[in-house]
């Protein structure tokens, strides 16, 4: 929408009243003044003639600059040709002439405005000259005249233009921010359904295999069955039926939508599955692969929603409570040192400092931890994915590990780190028969023994190009942690400890 044309075209209707009125005003007073003498009619068609024309003239082809600066130029020539016709400063048609000088000003601005204002000046003026002892105070009067319309209605014009751009930014932010409502009152509408569904049995895992394994049984009688849901470190039983006889057979069915697998049902059966028998499974298992699909979606959702608000929080603890606490220990100190002359005041604000010296710590620690990107893995996965990726079945692994508690997020990708690289040296290097890892795991503090029993190693003659155990020393130095190494030809012990104790 051209909002400075809607104003423009409405004025221009209002500018072509005023020619018509001023018209109609100076004819009835020049044939008053003059009666029925042929200036007289000169001068009332001369503006009656510019005044239909004007009139029917297109307000788009009259804005052009060009057609604009003939129609001034006509406008001026026409009313002070008729005002030198009828009287000159007594004319009736000097109330005419104003009216081209405002139009100009209406639709150019200042500068089409004043032009038009000097030239119906100097027309008027070299009109008045050649009269002797022309009146003096009425022609500056109505220069002066000329040229505050011109003024008037210019900065009219400007203020006109400034609303329009004004109004036509405001109009764009009006829709841009209903179209933010609306997309936000989608969103909520979807997330409040999302979470309604999120507490039905139809996003419930287990519910939803059960379901799955009845439906199986309908079209195949199984002895055993079992449903895995996918993830990132691989498929999870979720629902399970029957013992697996020694000798049976074996149908995978996957649960697919689209080209995303998102599960499978395992089935252990007498005799092997016909292929009609298949396409039914097929059928009857879609609608816990869509269940599947949408559990792996609401995941996907809650992890993105948990990464923020870690990074969020993180935000906030480190640009606010942080310089908070660090501008109180500072105020303590100052305290401090203005009352070291008074032992019992001194030794309350230094225990005071001391306490959010801590606290500066855990803030900075608590920040590291929600800036961890992703989810770390328990010290008991990290072993089992070992042991299921060993080949073969030597050496024995015993677990005997109490994780009362991950280790905090920022130290636990190191932690898990140092236990992948011994546990894996000693199934590689060792030649041992048991490995056993044994010890306590908390969030703040920990202490792991991993031992076994093979051939043992020097650390100095450890073949050049082997930097395992230069990694495990550096990544315990990053997180302040103790490693201890003790290695005879009986075997190999580390000893690795953490955190407060």
């Amino acid at each position: 929408m051209d909002t400075s044309a809607s104003w423009e075209d409405r004025f221009e209707r209002v500018v072509q009243v005023l020619y018509w009125l001023t018209l109609a005003i100076g004819v009835f007073l020049v044939f008053f003044k003059i009666g029925t003498e042929p200036r007289a009619y000169g001068a009332v068609g001369l503006c009656g003639a510019y005044v239909v024309f004007i009139s029917v003239l297109p307000g788009k082809l009259a804005r052009r600059d060009l057609i604009r600066q003939t129609v001034i130029v006509l406008g001026a020539a026409s009313s002070m040709t008729a005002v030198g016709l009828t009287g000159g400063l007594d004319s009736p048609f000097l109330l005419f002439a104003l009216i081209p000088v405002l139009d100009s000003a209406v639709v150019g601005g200042f500068r089409a405005g004043l032009g038009a204002a000097a030239l119906s000046a100097g027309i008027l003026t070299s009109l008045v000259l050649p009269i002797n002892d022309p009146n003096w105070a009425i022609l500056i009067q109505w220069v002066v005249l000329f040229l505050l319309v011109a003024v008037t209605f210019g900065y009219a014009n400007r203020l006109l233009l400034q609303q329009g751009i004004q109004f036509t930014a405001l109009a764009a932010a009006t829709a841009e921010t209903s179209s933010r409502l609306e997309r936000l009152e989608t969103a909520h509408a979807l997330l409040t359904r999302l979470a309604a569904q999120a507490e039905a049995a139809e996003l419930n895992p287990i519910e939803v295999g059960n379901a799955a394994l009845e439906s199986a049984r309908v079209i195949v009688p199984f002895a055993a069955a079992n449903v895995s849901l996918a993830s990132d470190s691989g498929p999870v039983v979720v629902a399970r039926m029957g013992d697996a006889p020694d000798h049976s057979e074996t149908t995978l069915v996957s649960l697919r939508v689209g080209e995303r697998e998102v599960g499978s049902v395992v089935l252990a059966t007498d005799r092997e599955v016909t292929q009609r028998q298949k396409e039914s499974l097929d059928a009857a298992l879609q609608p816990a692969g869509l269940a599947f699909a949408n559990v792996l979606l609401l995941q996907s959702i809650a992890r993105t929603a948990i990464k923020e608000e870690r990074t969020r929080l993180a935000r906030d603890l480190h640009d606010d409570i942080g310089p908070s606490l660090a501008s109180l220990g500072l105020a303590l100190d100052l305290a401090g040192l203005q009352h070291h002359a008074e032992p019992v005041l001194a030794a309350h604000l230094q225990d005071l400092r001391d306490s959010v010296g801590s606290l500066v710590e855990n803030v900075r620690t608590t920040v590291a931890d929600l800036r961890v990107p992703g989810e770390v893995p328990s010290l008991r996965e990290v072993v089992f994915d070992i042991i299921r990726g060993r080949p073969g079945s030597q050496p024995a692994v015993l677990f005997q590990l109490n994780e009362r508690h991950q280790a905090r997020p920022s130290i636990a990708a190191d932690i898990n780190a140092i236990v992948t690289e011994v546990v894996r040296n000693a199934i590689r290097h060792a030649d041992a028969s048991t490995i056993t890892i044994r010890g306590t795991v908390d969030f703040e503090s920990g202490a792991i023994e991993i031992a076994d029993d093979g051939s043992g190693f020097q650390a100095d003659t450890v073949p050049p190009g082997h930097y395992g155990l230069i990694g495990i020393r550096e990544r315990a130095t990053r997180i302040k942690a103790d490693v201890r190494m003790d290695s005879t030809s009986a075997g190999t012990t580390f000893l690795i400890r953490w955190g407060r104790r």
